[in-house]
């Protein structure tokens, strides 16, 4: 019963620990100091695509230029890997790699 609840609880924090995000901008204009929820990316050029950087599992919401752009979320156990694609409108899709 106790080897039970240990591996209960690994996968409980396994889910928010293996999950990795990127994005993909296509706007004619970069974006500056971007955010995905807690995640810091920074300067995104256009037609530009940032690295794999980790992300803890739910809900987030997505700001550049000192506004948000959207929202998304990442869920799943096991390792994940998603990407963020910035539409020429504007609008915002994530898809799991």
């Amino acid at each position: 019963m106790k080897y039970l609840f240990v591996i209960l609880i690994f996968f409980l924090f396994a889910e928010c620990k293996n999950h990795s995000v990127r994005v993909k901008n296509y706007l004619a204009d970069d974006l500056h100091s971007l955010n995905v929820g807690s995640v810091q990316i920074g300067e995104v050029k256009s037609g530009e695509m940032t690295g794999y950087l980790p992300i803890p599992a739910g809900d987030f919401v997505v700001t550049a230029n000192n506004r948000m752009i959207g929202s998304g979320k990442v869920n799943g156990y096991g390792k994940h890997k998603w990407t963020i694609y910035v539409s020429i409108s504007g609008a915002l899709s994530i898809a799991e790699d």
